[in-house]
């Protein structure tokens, strides 16, 4: 069993859930930052990347400036397209291995110039929704120990563990920036079962590996968060911090979504946890929300949705494990509201979700 994250530094409802398309907002979108670089990975894998954009719903420009923005479920196609079509299932790796702090645009400004890493890292997951709308990094402190991490919380297609690995890639370079290339993690954490050739996995991240785990995230330990950075600049860090300020927030749906499902991670689902997050009122969030045409329920059962079968389809983790991770009071809250949302058992959904996978 898996231990849960006490609350450190930040109930269960049991009603029937919403439709599993989830309460309406904008699309969800990811900056293209450094997968630029994803076409020129496909060529030296000896494929055209043309017909892979293509397969991923994406022009054949669609990469071409940092500065763009993409689908979130075209970006989870792409990397995923571009793994079967290569024949290269660490293709993930690859495209992370090729992300640094200096491809994560403003985010990436504001760690790179704060004091020390610990900052740097709230930098970043306070503002990650500049970079992803689907996705949300968090930072969990536990028993001297540090998880940063990212997580999915919308709805998608098939398989997420070529995301996963990319993400974990990409966040280790993003320690040996701050920390100097000797850098290493104490333990990194997979949601994904144990591929066939490990030696991809262990040559980047140099570092004991945990397959099958109920999220993703690189551990170390949490003296780290205090190391001061080099070269870090004041002006530059203000100048990041005005840029963000001007860029504007996401919407009300997109932030009770993200807060939720970090506090998932601390078996936590509850509105007033949400409004504390948002700093809000739960009769402000409520009413907010209803502005927006959903209510607190359906973006719950949406994000637990989201996970739900992300969990069953990628991680190998038990089915009361998985709805204590959503924090149900019991496995059969869990199964009863998965069958409103599948009209099937998790356990047929899971059987039938692996074997449609790609291996």
């Amino acid at each position: 069993m898996f231990r849960r994250f006490k609350r450190t530094d930040m109930t269960n409802v049991d009603t029937p859930p919403a439709n599993s398309s989830g309460p309406v907002d904008e699309p969800a979108t990811r900056l293209v930052g450094a997968l630029t670089a994803v076409p020129g990975l496909i060529r030296e894998l000896g494929v055209d990347p043309g017909p892979v954009l293509a397969a991923a719903g994406l022009q054949a420009n669609a990469l071409d400036e940092p500065s763009g923005r993409i689908p979130y479920e075209g970006f989870v196609r792409l990397l995923r397209e571009a793994a079967a079509r290569t024949a290269c299932p660490h293709f993930g790796l690859l495209v992370g291995g090729a992300w640094h702090v200096a491809d994560l645009g403003v985010t990436g400004e504001l760690m790179r110039h704060s004091p020390t890493v610990g900052e740097g890292l709230d930098e970043f997951v306070v503002n990650h929704h500049l970079n992803s709308a689907g996705g949300a990094a968090f930072v969990v402190k536990r028993e001297g120990f540090v998880d940063f991490g990212y997580a999915i919380y919308i709805p998608v297609e098939g398989t997420t563990a070529v995301v996963y690995d990319a993400v974990l890639a990409a966040a280790v370079n993003v320690l040996r920036d701050l920390c100097g290339e000797d850098w290493n993690p104490s333990e990194v954490l997979l949601q994904r079962p144990a591929p066939a050739d490990l030696a991809p996995y262990r040559q980047h991240f140099r570092a004991p590996l945990r397959f099958g785990a109920e999220f993703a995230a690189i551990r170390f330990p949490e003296r780290t968060l205090a190391l001061a950075i080099a070269g870090a600049e004041t002006a530059r860090l203000e100048q990041a911090r005005a840029r963000v300020a001007a860029a504007g927030r996401a919407t009300l749906v997109r932030q009770a979504s993200r807060v939720l499902r970090t506090l998932l991670l601390h078996g936590k689902g509850s509105g007033d946890d949400v409004a504390q997050a948002l700093s809000l009122h739960r009769r402000t969030l409520n009413r907010r929300l209803s502005a927006q045409g959903t209510t607190f329920q359906k973006v719950l059962d949406a994000v637990r949705f989201a996970v739900a079968r992300e969990l069953l389809r990628d991680s190998d983790i038990s089915i009361a494990e998985i709805a204590t991770a959503l924090a149900y009071a019991d496995y059969v809250s869990f199964t009863r509201a998965f069958k409103r949302w599948e009209g099937t058992s998790p356990g047929a959904w899971r059987k039938r979700s692996r074997g449609k996978a790609p291996a």
